[in-house]
């Protein structure tokens, strides 16, 4: 069996050689057994969904596409069952298996909620680049003296990271230290860090976005700028996931034909329908929370100034926004994540042309 599988080569009679590294090979056999496994059993009744060669996402491949569509399971999965993963209902018609990270580490995925999920980016760090450009203007050698004297107002700290990202890279066998404790520095150092980024790809998260917590049920009739207003029609004959993608498309222009606003197949929203619809989604997140907060809602000016207390976030249809308290109402604005450094505090901003610039105080400005 081992010598089909490629892991053995039959020397004589009862004499056989192991491939090196049969073990790893036989444990990467038996989690995609596993995997295929998951996947057909999450796959039951939906005969239209296809598993080929690209049915585990490759987070270690240089040229790996991007996966969109939405959350069809999630689990645990790993010899320990300590690393999270997703199975996605893709919008080409594949369902495809794809290792999130640490459990605990990854944030809760709803059922149904539609992401992008893309390969970690395995190019060179800029830190790279930097040690590679100073051995080459010095022999091949890297050091942190070298550095400071090529970029004098370099902090201790930055030149530390360069210096603990060498050690890893030697770790590896990718450079070496002298005797002087400067750096040897090879020729294709920067091929060398991609080769070792891929084979740490496999340790890391994939990049994943979360484009809408709503399935496309709920999007068909939202108050509110949805998924479904700013994705492409599917091209070619839709399958699976992207079939259903275009079927909803045809009932939220429906809908959205009902209360006033007709859009053309493919054509999607104007700027004007958007606003529209972003106005009457915080209208009705403002009509929800006003009696929990005891004021009125009001909506935040086009042009002006904005001042109040950050009293917390809120997700809509449209986004994440956040709710700005003032003496006598309260607004709602998009949120920004350099704002929960400020949540219970005061903080001001300046409206002007739909962006919000903020002054979060000791100097600190953030445009929206």
């Amino acid at each position: 069996t081992l010598e089909r599988l490629g892991l053995a080569q039959k020397l004589g009679a009862g004499r056989w050689q192991m491939r090196e590294n049969f073990r790893n090979v036989l444990r990467d056999l038996s989690e995609r057994h596993d995997v295929i496994k998951t996947m057909n059993r999450a796959l039951v009744g939906r005969g239209d969904r296809r598993l080929d060669a690209d049915a585990i996402f490759d987070k270690s491949d240089p040229d790996g596409r991007s996966v969109s569509g939405a959350v069809l399971q999630t689990g645990l999965t790993g010899e320990a069952h300590d690393r999270a993963y997703a199975i996605i209902d893709s919008l080409d018609g594949r369902a495809v298996f794809i290792e999130l990270g640490v459990a605990g580490e990854v944030g809760e995925l709803k059922r149904g909620a539609i992401v992008t999920v893309s390969p970690p980016n395995l190019d060179p760090k800029p830190s790279d680049i930097t040690i590679d450009r100073i051995a080459r203007a010095n022999g091949g050698i890297y050091s942190a003296s070298l550095h400071q004297a090529d970029d004098p107002r370099s902090a201790p700290e930055f030149v530390a990271a360069h210096v603990r990202r060498l050690e890893a890279l030697r770790r590896a066998g990718h450079v070496e230290r002298t005797a002087e404790a400067d750096w040897k520095i090879p020729p294709d150092y920067l091929d060398r860090v991609k080769a070792y980024e891929r084979a740490q790809a496999r340790f890391r998260s994939a990049q994943l976005l979360v484009r809408s917590e709503l399935g496309l049920k709920d999007q068909e009739t939202a108050l509110g700028v949805t998924w479904l207003d700013e994705a492409p029609p599917p091209s070619g004959v839709p399958l699976g996931f992207g079939q259903e993608v275009a079927e909803a498309q045809v009932k939220r222009r429906a809908f959205l034909a009902g209360i006033g606003m007709k859009v053309e197949a493919g054509a999607g929203l104007s700027a004007a329908q958007k606003s529209e619809l972003l106005k009457r989604d915080l209208a009705q997140a403002g009509r929800s929370l006003s009696d929990e907060i005891g004021k009125p809602y009001s909506p935040a000016p086009e042009r002006g100034r904005i001042d109040g207390t950050y009293r917390e976030p809120v997700s809509r249809v449209s986004g994440k926004f956040v709710v700005i308290e003032r003496q006598r109402d309260f607004t709602i604005v998009p949120w920004r994540q350099v704002l929960e450094q400020r949540r219970g505090m005061a903080v001001s901003g300046i409206v002007r042309g739909g962006r919000i610039s903020w002054a979060l105080g000791r100097g600190i400005r953030m445009t929206d």
